[in-house]
């Protein structure tokens, strides 16, 4: 573990002051993703032929897509 603190700030958050009272937005996005596809770095012979990003483009053999 790094030596950082993680404690966070739990129920004394700061409290910013914006010029003329201003709001801030903020979203967080999470992308999980679940399974498995193959990866020659994980051993396997080939790369995952059924991508998304990249649908109909055939398994490259021993490398990397």
């Amino acid at each position: 573990m790094t030596s950082r603190d993680l404690e966070g700030y739990g129920g004394d958050p700061p409290h910013a002051q914006w010029p003329g009272e201003a709001c801030v937005a903020v979203q967080f996005v999470l992308n999980i993703e679940e399974g498995a596809e193959s990866s020659v770095l994980n051993g396997d012979a080939r790369s995952e032929s059924y991508l998304h990003e990249l649908y109909g483009r055939p398994a490259r053999e021993g490398e990397r897509d």
